[in-house]
């Protein structure tokens, strides 16, 4: 999709689908209404992507790419620790929303049912989350700031700092969702001590 015209069916596209995928779960959602409500034919929806699974990827993509987006637009003057703190301030924005909780139960609850799920949402997440942070990493070590590593674990890693328990404990209704000035703190402190771990001798 190329054309202005295409541009608006594939927004119109994503958003009856985000709606449907939350409103109805993976299970029930339907094709056929996704398609009405984008105003468009069930067709030309299987013009765009293969299958429900490949449209769940899409949705997932567009929602995750944001906060790597804003990274990317970050000035190359700015430290890593402010290109990461960026990030992950959007990115604990977006896991703490209202769709992203949404999107986390909708994966516990149906994940182990439907594969293509879980498929959909690991690899979303690794290509729109993980790897942009990864190449942060990597492109840090080059320069010698931080010591060669796994980044891809490293990444995890911080991710799992982040979000990973305090996530899990609102979805289920174990604990608040954390608020903005509680999200910033937590970033801060997981990136204080992630940074520290991995500064070393090699850091410049």
């Amino acid at each position: 999709m190329t054309s202005s015209s295409d541009e608006q069916l594939k927004i119109r596209l994503l958003a009856a689908a985000k709606t449907e995928f939350l409103s109805n779960g993976y299970a029930g959602a339907n094709v056929g209404r996704i398609a009405s409500a984008a105003g468009i034919s069930k067709k030309t929806v299987y013009k765009y992507v293969a299958s429900k699974q490949a449209l769940l990827f899409e949705v997932m993509a567009d929602v995750l790419s944001g906060p790597a987006q804003r990274m990317a637009q970050a000035s190359p003057e700015q430290s890593l620790a402010s290109r990461l703190e960026l990030y992950l301030e959007g990115f604990s924005t977006l896991a703490f929303s209202e769709q992203g909780l949404a999107s986390y139960r909708l994966l516990m609850s149906e994940g182990a049912r439907f594969p293509e799920l879980a498929e959909a949402y690991v690899n979303s997440l690794d290509q729109y989350a993980l790897q942009p942070v990864a190449r942060e990493l990597e492109q840090a070590a080059r320069m010698g700031h931080i010591v060669q590593q796994d980044y891809r674990l490293a990444t995890r890693m911080l991710f799992s700092m982040v979000a990973a328990e305090t996530l899990r404990d609102a979805a289920i209704g174990l604990g608040a969702v954390p608020d903005e000035a509680q999200r910033k703190a937590l970033v801060a402190q997981a990136l204080s001590i992630f940074l520290h771990g991995i500064s070393g001798p090699a850091r410049g």
